[in-house]
């Protein structure tokens, strides 16, 4: 744990607004749509993959022919990665090669037809600068079959929910 001072003060708080958004949220959603056991458990798979860092236990969770959109933390324009080796690429790119140390939080999960949105707190340091960097995003998943076959991220929620056929 990182000890509060003049500097993660504003990270802290940031994170503590997060969560806070995000448990009103979860509340509203819970008291409208339930998720399948099988939703929360491939969620729960690819999160603790990314936490462990392991691209084959992660990739082994989407189709061979998934097409996952991303867009390097809004760093380069929107890429989509297709298939299970450019979704590995893509995997060690985001989450191994930059980071000393991450931590993935789910804050919420809607399952609608065959897809589910989620909405995550990624903290990570970077490896060479030693930044704490905190990334607040949404994406929306489709699945068939129990896996991912495609994917796109957002920074907006109203965003990921269009995109997602929940708007409100």
């Amino acid at each position: 744990m990182v000890k509060p001072n003049k500097e993660s003060e504003p990270r802290e708080a940031l994170v503590a607004h997060f969560r806070e958004q995000d448990e009103t949220l979860r509340r509203q959603w819970l008291r409208q749509v339930r998720t399948t056991g099988a939703v929360e458990n491939l969620i729960r798979q690819g999160v603790e993959a990314i936490n462990r860092r392991d691209a084959d236990s992660f990739v082994a969770l989407a189709s061979p022919d998934v097409e996952w959109e991303d867009s390097i933390f809004w760093s380069e324009g929107v890429r989509t990665y297709r298939g299970r080796a450019e979704l590995r690429e893509w995997f060690k790119r985001v989450f191994v090669e930059p980071w000393e140390s991450l931590l993935m939080e789910v804050t919420e999960i809607t399952e609608a037809d065959d897809r589910v949105l989620t909405g995550s707190i990624l903290t990570a340091r970077g490896k060479d600068s030693g930044v704490e960097t905190v990334l607040r995003f949404w994406q929306v998943v489709w699945l068939a079959d129990g896996k991912a076959t495609r994917r796109q991220i957002f920074l907006e929620r109203a965003e990921a929910l269009e995109a997602a056929g929940m708007a409100e």
